[in-house]
């Protein structure tokens, strides 16, 4: 077994990791200015509360009425939530209930500007009968915490009726837009029912929301219509100055998809911490408003095999970089395939397939809702007029013939699909499949996030250098470390790199990660220490 520092998840096309520096010098100085090839180099988010002492519960029982108590807990916490008492002035509470059987209320907090909604920022607290508050989730969008507020917002440019034009055209939908007034409008936001039957099938209940893009509010139509052509039942945002489509939702899910995997809810990084599961529609309608399996908005998937928006899987076993072997889940999107951990990686193509076509999507949608989207420089086919270039789905190529005990990923700019080589992996008996590690999957990915963010969209050759090189790999390790984080874990809790994949429980990293440092002794004077390997410098 090569000692831990020799494994590396190497160049894509360079061969056998083992391949020397002059090499691997000679792969980064051809690719600098188009092709960023990063590898994974030899060696809760914790679960948020606001301390209030009390195991289950964020504070004591208390007296009072429930949206008081919560108000008062928002704005004595306020710095930690990250809000201001602007915020909470004017917040609109767009629900509030309570469960008749054990007596908690559920509090639905949108953050307001200028009088009116801000799209998709909202706080959820939720009130225990004796008083407690017993959770809070959400957020609002800091940059408007500590703007002044006008009496109204700004005229709107386009009518609503020409919101509605736009979003039907945008969207595909024939159809006379002639709207009648139906009722309204009422407010500052003025909302407002039409009657637009030539496209859509239901009333539309139009209003003047904000939707925050790139840090800044736009002023915005909400334009819902139910298609008359299909089942869909689009929510259009369309920008009320330049008839931009700012967001969409697709509030219709008509079909199902369902995957056989080590899923991310059960905490199953790989095949030793249980037996893959079934779960059904995983998908986050924000990041992948039409599904995994969609490239357009309509509700009819364009693939019933492992593509869609975000990712292409599939197998490339003879290293061709041409999309493979794809397993099917036919008109029901079902991708249940066996799984036996006892046999070689070849016997279960389609369950290492699907394993990999899932995380990959998994980790599309949660980065999309920490702000890796279109305007960012993410990986999609159709970026729905957010932003950004498209056509740049992640090649996922599984099984990859190109090396072994390796993986790596590619990372053009944005409007060039990423490609990520996973590699089966040869130290054990039988060999193992890096493709059903979750540890390597996410790590790679995170290559294509931070090379598109460090240095923009258009300049994924930001982290070439050494130091910028080993920030990258370092993010690469937190993420997957995050994302897989399982109860009980701590800042001191020994956590090791591709431990399955490696058949070795402390991973390939020279030591685990741990704040602990009688368990991981380094520290930033390592990057000044001699740990060359093959006569070069490396990033860990």
């Amino acid at each position: 077994m090569l000692p831990r520092f020799g494994r590396m998840f190497g160049h894509a096309g360079a061969g056998s990791p083992r391949n020397g520096a002059g090499a691997s010098r000679r792969v980064r100085a051809a690719n600098r200015t188009k092709l960023a090839i990063d590898r994974l180099e030899d060696r809760a988010l914790m679960a948020y509360g606001l301390g209030a002492g009390y195991p289950e519960f964020l504070t004591a029982p208390q007296q009072g009425q429930p949206l008081d108590l919560a108000m008062t807990y928002l704005q004595s916490n306020a710095d930690k939530l990250g809000i201001t008492g602007a915020d909470l002035d004017r917040a609109v509470v767009t629900n509030m209930y309570t469960d008749a059987g054990i007596g908690t209320t559920h509090i639905y907090l949108r953050q307001g500007y200028n009088g009116i909604r801000v799209y998709n920022q909202d706080i959820n607290i939720s009130i225990a009968a004796d008083g407690s508050v017993i959770t809070v989730g959400g957020g609002f969008d800091a940059s408007l915490g500590t703007k002044p507020s006008a009496d109204a917002p700004p005229a709107p440019l386009l009518s609503v009726s020409e919101a509605l034009d736009r979003a039907a055209k945008i969207l595909g939908q024939p159809g006379d837009t002639t709207t009648t007034l139906v009722s309204g409008p009422i407010g500052a936001d003025q909302m407002m029912v039409l009657s637009a039957a030539g496209v859509s099938e239901l009333d539309v209940h139009a209003r003047l929301q904000y939707v925050m893009i790139a840090g800044g509010e736009r002023l915005a139509w909400e334009v819902p219509i139910a298609s008359r052509t299909s089942s869909d039942y689009f929510d259009a945002y369309i920008d009320a100055s330049s008839g931009e489509l700012l967001e969409l939702d697709n509030w219709s899910a008509d079909f199902s998809s369902s995957y056989n995997v080590f899923s991310l809810g059960d905490r199953l990084r790989d095949p030793r911490f249980g037996n893959p599961v079934v779960v059904t529609d995983p998908f986050d309608a924000t990041a992948s408003p039409s599904g995994w399996h969609n490239t357009g908005t309509g509700s009819t998937p364009t693939s019933t095999r492992t593509s869609g928006n975000n990712v292409i899987a599939y197998e490339d076993t003879a290293n061709s970089n041409a999309v493979g072997f794809q397993p099917d889940g036919g008109s029901a999107l079902s991708f249940n395939f066996p799984f036996d951990p006892a046999t070689a990686p070849s016997t279960y193509q389609s369950f290492a397939i699907t394993n990999l076509f899932y995380w990959t999507n998994i980790t599309h949608d949660i980065w999309y809702n920490l702000g890796f989207d279109e305007a960012a420089g993410n990986f999609q086919v159709n970026n729905f007029g957010k932003g950004g270039l498209g056509n740049d789905p992640v090649l996922a190529e599984a099984q990859d013939g190109s090396g072994t005990d390796n993986a790596n990923m590619q990372t053009p700019p944005d409007g060039q699909s990423g490609r990520m080589q996973m590699y089966v992996w040869t130290l054990t008996n039988p060999q193992r499949d890096g493709d059903l590690d979750a540890e390597i999957i996410i790590h790679e990915y995170a290559h294509g996030l931070s090379n598109r963010l460090t240095g923009g969209p258009a300049n994924s050759g930001a982290l070439n250098n050494i130091q910028s090189g080993g920030m990258g790999e370092g993010w690469s390790d937190f993420f997957a470390l995050a994302f897989l984080q399982r109860p009980g874990d701590t800042k001191d809790t020994p956590r090791s790199i591709a431990s399955y994949s490696f058949g070795d429980d402390a991973g390939i990293r020279r030591f685990p990660y741990s704040y602990d440092m009688s368990v991981n002794p380094q520290t930033i004077n390592e990057y000044n220490l001699d740990r060359s390997f093959f006569g070069e410098p490396q990033v860990h």
